[in-house]
C-alpha cells in the first residue's frame, strides 16, 4: 500500500499546478515515475496509466 501510495503522490504533485510551479503534461510525469523504477513498482506506474488514461476518454 506505501508503495501505491508513494507512486500517486508524486504524481499528482507532478501534474497538479502548486503556487510557483506549473503542471507537467501526464505523459512527461509518467515517463519521470517510469525512468525512477528503483523508487517505484513499474506495475504500480502501469496500472496508475493505465486509470488515469481510462478517466480521461
Amino acid at each position: 500500500l506505501g508503495k501505491l501510495c508513494g507512486a500517486v503522490d508524486s504524481y499528482s504533485a507532478m501534474t497538479m499546478g502548486r503556487p510557483g510551479k506549473q503542471s507537467m503534461p501526464t505523459v512527461k510525469a509518467l515517463k519521470i515515475l517510469y525512468n525512477e523504477s528503483t523508487q517505484y513498482d513499474p506495475n504500480i506506474i502501469y496500472a496508475l496509466e493505465k486509470v488515469t488514461y481510462r478517466e480521461q476518454k
